[in-house]
């Protein structure tokens, strides 16, 4: 059922992500996270309130999920600013590494079990993740996106280090809250490290049409990320992050099949890989 779960995170947000280019095209980087945090949120607490309980939640409890959520925000916030100054295929292949520091805090923290099959299977689903994620530079990218290393690398490195935590701490956070209560509290915290960096960084509020397509892709994402953590409570958080981030395979066949993109042999090897490392993750967990 946990794995299930995952394959419908897994749908939804690939199907989100695939959305995304249309609404991205009418928004800056913050303006788009702030809209898309903003529909997460507003998926995350109907879901709640019809299905969970804000019941036993402790200062401690409520700390946490809004602290993680802040954490991850503040990670969203640093891969903006990169986005701005590097080109879209570089940050979004680069900031994919995210699950190897997750994944090894799991082992190292938490003594989940690595076994050969398992480790095989991390790393060829973080390659083949990876490779999808090289897009190339189109033709549309901004010319000014020259490959400037210095602020945007670091930027991308903090963002692989704070994600990654953030989302290892989500795993210790299920045991004093419940799944529906922690993805809530998380969107609650990411909105608020969203808003902060939009009203600090940005220049212009966004129009209210494009505002509109940005929240409904979050509510998707929103709605993506319940079935995420009631997988993650049944699931070593190495596991449940490797193959949630494994969305990427969607928008890459959605592209070939609907917008009859070119289906490259860098295609073709990073989805073998990833389906490979899927497979070997899943046979034994």
């Amino acid at each position: 059922m946990s794995l299930a779960f995952i394959g419908v995170y897994v749908l939804l947000v690939g199907i989100a992500s695939f959305a995304e280019k249309p609404v991205s095209g009418r928004l800056d980087a913050y303006q788009l996270t702030a809209a898309l945090t903003a529909g997460t949120l507003a998926a995350a607490v109907p879901a709640l309130l019809l299905f969970g309980t804000w019941n036993s939640l402790g200062v401690l409890a409520l700390g946490a999920g809004i602290g993680i959520g802040i954490i991850k925000g503040i990670g969203s916030a640093l891969y903006c600013f990169a986005v701005e100054r590097v080109p879209l295929w570089f940050a979004a292949s680069f900031s994919n590494a995210y699950v190897i520091i997750t994944a090894a805090l799991g082992v190292i923290v938490l003594h989940e079990p690595l076994t050969i099959t398992k480790a095989a299977g991390l790393l060829l689903t973080i390659a083949g993740i990876v490779l999808l994620s090289v897009r190339g530079r189109s033709g549309h990218e901004n010319p000014r996106h020259a490959l400037r290393l210095r602020p945007p690398i670091f930027c991308l490195i903090g963002y692989v280090a704070i994600v990654g935590a953030g989302t290892f701490l989500e795993k210790p956070a299920l045991h004093v809250l419940a799944p529906l209560q922690l993805n809530a509290l998380v969107a609650g915290g990411a909105v608020v490290a969203a808003l902060a960096a939009f009203l600090a960084l940005d220049r212009a509020a966004p129009g209210r049409l494009p505002s509109l397509g940005g929240a409904g892709v979050g509510a998707l994402v929103g709605i993506g990320g319940v079935f995420y953590y009631l997988a993650l409570a049944h699931l070593a958080v190495s596991v449940a992050a490797t193959l949630s981030n494994s969305y990427v395979l969607v928008p890459v066949v959605l592209g070939i099949l609907v917008l009859h993109e070119e289906p490259t042999l860098l295609k073709g090897i990073g989805m073998a890989l990833m389906l490979t490392g899927v497979i070997l993750m899943t046979v034994r967990i």
